[in-house]
């Protein structure tokens, strides 16, 4: 990581941090963690420096123009899974991705955890815009994740198509942001996206690409985009409708209604969906109702209210549907 005056490098391993002078060959190091994991570090090249550690921890270090990096005791993120860090424009605050899929915004100064944000797989690499109006979150599976900065809401979900890991991304000048990618690196014009208030369409180039390679409007995105196998039902389905291009809903023989984020790969039960018990099932084409046949009684529901209408006798009559 170089410092403003490209001259100091800092150097995050996983067990040590080190200070680098390029005109010199000055070189300081500092022990910092146990551990083997792999490290990952941030720094703007001046002010504090935060890294990831071979123990899974978030430290924050001073770096001085000579001597080796003094870490800040005081500094402290209640998390034993960190994968990488990455520090917002502003310098305020940090997000921390962990291997569990969590990405954690932090105060810059105490490392007190101000949101929660998710994705499914391991995180590897971690962004904010320039403007620091989002995050940018590349995952295991080849995925990049879209957060707005302020309120967490997610955004757009960018592929590659290549299932190898985000090992790393940046973003650059004029709305672009850069992403290795497996063994490759790609570029996406993420411009101002819907979840940020624009209406830019992201697309995808690799330099080398020897196939057509894009990520397009959510309403229009190809099955094939999403490339995941999705965490299984806990029940067996007894309907199921494809919203749109990243949502799939569902009803199960516990009359419960989940709807599956493609870009995520996780069922999530719908609030006001429970049906209960159930024998058969329907959804209308759009999903907002569905037809359900509880025993001898038809029931309609509509899902956005929970209106329901039912039909036909609570007792059973043997013959009769």
């Amino acid at each position: 990581l170089p410092a403003a005056d490209n001259d100091l490098l800092l150097l995050v391993a996983a067990t040590h941090v080190a200070s680098y002078r390029l005109s010199t060959g000055a070189f300081h190091v500092r022990a910092a963690a146990d551990g083997v994991a792999l490290g990952g570090g941030a720094w703007h090249g001046t002010g504090p420096a935060y890294a990831a550690l071979g123990d899974r921890s978030v430290a924050k270090f001073d770096v001085p123009a000579d001597g080796p990096p003094v870490r800040d005791s005081a500094f402290t993120v209640d998390t034993s899974d960190a994968r990488c860090v990455a520090i917002a424009p502003d310098g305020r605050t940090i997000a921390v991705g962990t291997n569990s899929g969590a990405v954690l915004l932090c105060d810059a100064t105490t490392g007190a955890i101000l949101r929660r944000l998710s994705v499914r797989h391991a995180v590897w690499s971690i962004a904010f815009a320039r403007d620091g109006s989002r995050l940018f979150v590349g995952e295991r599976a080849g995925r990049i994740h879209e957060f707005r900065a302020t309120d967490g809401r997610e955004g757009p979900v960018r592929s590659a198509m290549v299932p190898e890991p985000v090992w790393a991304l940046g973003a650059g000048p004029d709305g672009l942001l850069i992403a290795n990618v497996g063994h490759s690196v790609h570029t996406f014009d993420v411009g101002r996206s819907a979840v940020a208030g624009g209406a830019a369409l992201p697309q995808a180039t690799r330099p080398e690409a020897t196939r057509p390679q894009a990520s397009l409007p959510q309403d229009s995105l190809p099955l094939a985009t999403w490339g995941l196998t999705p965490e299984p039902l806990p029940e067996a389905p007894k309907a199921v409708v494809m919203r749109d291009h990243r949502t799939v809903r569902a009803v199960c023989s516990d009359g419960v209604v989940r709807d599956l984020d493609l870009g995520r790969g996780r069922w999530e039960p719908l609030a006001g969906g429970a049906l209960g018990s159930l024998t058969v099932a329907g959804f209308t084409p759009d999903g907002r109702a569905v037809a359900s046949l509880h025993g001898a009684v038809l029931a309609i529901t509509e899902l956005d209210t929970g209106a329901r209408l039912e039909i036909g006798s609570s007792e059973s009559h043997s013959g009769r549907t």
